[in-house]
């Protein structure tokens, strides 16, 4: 992994996320429809605009973000601190580990998502997410061959604005959303910029 201290990004948290061996780069086209960049999801290009749904000869690779990677992986934000990708567009097939990094100075963490299994890995502890129903605790992780697919994976800040004062961001999430035994379950793991101290929980809904 490249050194924490070589990424200038202008919050103290940012994700970051490591693909297969195989993959040296990342290519992201547009749209022909609306002129977006798609999102690559299951092998599927998944265009942002809900009205739009782009079919394969709708996909306009020739004009294409290309981007290398280092150790098959990417951040949020580059050495000089210019964003990467947004996230809206980060192509999810052949990832393998999806995190935040904490560079708050008491903390100076990596959280992640393995998208193999659903688990995550925090503060050197792998932690099985799990939910209880009807009593019964049902554990999420291994019980899906792949997490993350079909665009459930989660990133989002969370803003605060307060008249008379400046806008500020009061959290940063990453988590991801399945369904299993017809549950809808979605699990989350948020750094609140109160203390930067990461929080886990996972909530469900019945179909």
């Amino acid at each position: 992994m490249m050194p924490i201290g070589q990424v200038k990004s202008e919050y103290p948290c940012f994700w970051f996320a490591k693909y297969s061996d195989k993959t040296d780069k990342l290519v992201i086209p547009k749209c022909k429809l609306c002129g977006e960049y798609l999102k690559l999801c299951d092998d599927e290009y998944i265009c942002r605009k809900t009205d739009c749904n782009p079919k394969k000869e709708d996909i306009n690779f020739k004009e294409s973000k290309i981007i290398s990677l280092d150790d098959n992986e990417i951040y949020e934000f580059d050495y000089l601190g210019n964003e990467t990708i947004s996230f809206r567009y980060l192509p999810i097939n052949e990832m393998k580990l999806f995190g935040i990094v904490n560079t708050h100075p008491n903390k100076n963490e990596i959280y992640t998502i393995n998208l193999s299994n659903g688990k995550y890995w925090l503060n050197g502890t792998e932690i099985k997410p799990s939910i209880f129903h009807n009593k019964e605790e049902i554990v999420i992780s291994d019980k899906l061959k792949r997490y993350g697919l079909n665009n459930d994976l989660i990133h989002f800040k969370t803003a605060v604005s307060v008249p008379g004062r400046q806008t500020y961001i009061k959290s940063f999430s990453i988590g991801y959303k399945c369904k299993i035994y017809n549950l809808n379950i979605q699990t989350m793991l948020t750094i609140a910029t109160s203390d930067f101290t990461p929080s886990l929980y996972t909530k469900y809904s019945e179909n």
